[in-house]
């Protein structure tokens, strides 16, 4: 199970992922690709560092998303 301090983390991630987002999207209207591919460069780390498993205790499961419940 996620602890509180991971949780605030994953949130902190997808917040900034959405705001990098946004900004995406404006300087893709304002046809500044440079920016865009900066920004790309960006929300790869982010997706990297959401992405990355969380260390589990050995012999404990990663909890089941809740999708899946």
């Amino acid at each position: 199970m996620q602890t509180m301090d991971q949780r605030q983390e994953l949130l902190r991630l997808l917040c900034g992922l959405r705001d990098l987002s946004g900004t995406e999207n404006q300087a893709l209207r304002e046809v500044a690709l440079p920016r865009v591919d900066e920004i790309q460069v960006e929300k790869e780390s982010f997706r990297k560092q959401i992405d990355e498993p969380e260390a589990l205790p050995e012999g404990e499961l990663s909890p089941m998303p809740p999708m899946w419940r």
